[in-house]
């Protein structure tokens, strides 16, 4: 007996929701663990995770294009379960959308943690840059004036003698 296109949409739903929950897990996992890396200044393990990332971005939005196909355009998925899924089915998809919300809020306060350490890790790197560039020596040329040169130049050696 085939299954009423209603019932295989709520099946549908049900999987969408369940692949959802473990995504965004996976993603939450991942911002954890780019904040430890970041605290730790393990770059290396930074850009070997990058192409995890991107496979989980590329998930999301495959996800999102299957749940898009199954609610209604300008209609939330909350308000799609209430209104189109039997009650008997609402407590299930209600918990697992719970579920992956608490996920993101989750997800966007380390998300906005890294976002910080990583301003800070820019910062830092621009002023250590501009200490090393700064580090040039100075000398004041012929016509008097101030110029500056890179230690272990000819100049310097000259200048030091």
């Amino acid at each position: 007996m085939a299954v009423p296109a209603y019932r295989e949409k709520v099946i549908e739903l049900d999987i969408v929701l369940s692949e959802g929950t473990k995504l965004f897990k996976n993603i939450l996992y991942m911002e954890e663990r780019m904040r430890k890396q970041l605290m730790s200044g393990d770059y290396k393990a930074l850009l070997s995770d990058e192409n995890t990332r991107s496979d989980l971005k590329q998930k999301t939005a495959d996800l999102e294009d299957r749940r898009k196909n199954l609610v209604y355009a300008n209609t939330g998925i909350e308000e799609y379960i209430k209104a189109n899924v039997e009650k008997s089915s609402q407590p299930d998809l209600l918990e697992k959308l719970a579920e992956i919300r608490r996920t993101l809020q989750e997800i966007r306060a380390i998300h906005e943690v890294n976002r910080a350490l990583l301003e800070e890790r820019l910062r830092f790197s621009k002023e250590l840059q501009e200490l090393v560039l700064s580090s040039r020596l100075a000398y004041y040329d012929q016509n008097g004036r101030l110029q500056r040169t890179e230690p272990g130049s000819p100049k310097t050696l000259d200048q030091s003698c």
